[in-house]
């Protein structure tokens, strides 16, 4: 069957056709935008060829079967595409910019390799349950809207792809209220003027938010950010989210397996960091908070962010400066000058933190021992945090 520069102004229907031999639609055109073009059920015995091909309609090919090698190189699809429960026996190539609108291959057949590349989707597209014995390839693609609910992950290659950048709002909202106070309280000590913490509004900074996001921001699958956004829009059954999470959370997995599989040691930074993130965001707000992973996250993104876990210590280093000059110090020995330096009183937390056998100066009451009990407890382990970031940074 041969339809080369052809154009179909009406709707057309293909349903149930059998191609016996090749079926060339190269540079053909289907124009109405109200009416549709069906190839549902279709059987492609031989090539099928649809280069150049534009559909400036809805395109259906569902349960359609590929016998032979289908080529889509240049077509273009303007509107909605359809390829739910297709098979392709030999595979299909597709060319750049070739979904313009919403693609489904919801539960399609690949059964010989397949690779996807270039800037294919330009909106949503869904992998769900797709099945493929064989391996699938995506390289250079744009998946920050690709649904891949139920697919087995584990043999599907993503290579140079690009991911839905997920921004942890709390992380931001946290640090800004965090690092308020000591900021406050370094400014009064070291410039010795009087402050109003009201003054201090870091949440009002202006950030760019291209940067914050990429900054601050993880890589994710389409539907985990589509579903905590939305959770705030319409009220979701919570067992139906906790359901939903759980498939999630599967999926990362899987990648991360995948890539361990690879020995692509960052995606398997990237792919842990998202599956602990959406484990920890499950619980309710109150176990959220309790919850030791919270404090995994906040401390050092769980392992996997360097700069967080040192900002953390660092933090630790001030708070814990700010307790003890509360509570009371005085020098060890005569000798030693009276404490009277916002440097003094560092140099005596960092001491107790590093088990430093004789201190300059020592608490003065009760209550300076015990924090000096949670110093040689506390930032000892946050810095054995920062070194597990910094040995993954730099192993990966």
């Amino acid at each position: 069957a041969c339809f080369n520069y052809a154009t179909f102004e009406g709707e057309t229907q293909f349903i149930n056709t059998f191609f016996k031999v090749r079926a060339n639609f190269q540079n053909a055109t289907f124009e109405n935008n109200a009416c549709n073009t069906f190839f549902d059920s279709a059987n492609f015995d031989g090539y099928t060829e649809f280069y150049y091909a534009k559909f400036k309609c809805d395109s259906y090919f569902r349960n359609a079967t590929f016998n032979d090698q289908a080529f889509f190189g240049g077509a273009t699809f303007n509107g909605r595409s359809d390829f739910g429960e297709a098979t392709f026996k030999k595979g299909a190539h597709f060319g750049i910019n070739s979904f313009l609108n919403n693609a489904n291959f919801f539960m399609s057949k690949f059964e010989k390799s397949q690779i996807f590349s270039g800037e294919l989707f330009k909106q949503e597209v869904d992998f769900s349950n797709i099945q493929c014995p064989e391996n699938i390839r995506f390289e250079g693609v744009n998946l920050s809207e690709a649904t891949f609910t139920d697919t087995d992950l584990r043999k599907i290659e993503f290579v140079n792809c690009t991911w839905k950048r997920y921004i942890t709002w709390q992380l931001i909202w946290l640090w800004t209220k965090c690092l308020s106070f000591p900021l406050k309280w370094i400014w009064c000590k070291l410039v010795r003027i009087s402050l109003n913490i009201k003054s201090i509004k870091l949440i009002n900074i202006i950030f760019n938010l291209d940067i914050l996001i990429n900054y601050f921001g993880r890589d994710a699958l389409y539907e985990d950010g589509l579903l905590d956004f939305r959770k705030y829009q319409i009220n979701i059954d919570k067992e139906r989210k906790k359901t939903r999470d759980k498939k999630i959370i599967s999926q990362y997995r899987l990648l991360k397996e995948q890539a361990i599989s690879k020995h692509d040691q960052q995606s398997v930074s990237k792919w842990h960091y998202a599956e602990k993130d959406l484990e920890r965001k499950d619980n309710n707000w109150f176990f959220r908070i309790v919850n030791v992973s919270t404090l995994y996250w906040l401390s050092s993104g769980y392992g996997e962010r360097p700069v967080r876990a040192g900002i953390f210590l660092g933090f630790l280093i001030i708070i814990f400066s700010f307790f003890l000059e509360s509570a009371g110090l005085k020098p060890l020995n005569c000798g030693i000058p009276k404490i009277s330096l916002f440097n003094n009183i560092i140099l005596t937390v960092l001491q107790n933190a590093i088990y430093y056998k004789e201190p300059d100066y020592v608490p003065v009451g009760l209550l300076g021992k015990w924090i000096i009990l949670l110093i040689k407890t506390i930032i000892p382990l946050q810095f054995t945090l920062l070194a597990f970031a910094v040995r993954n940074k730099f192993r990966r």
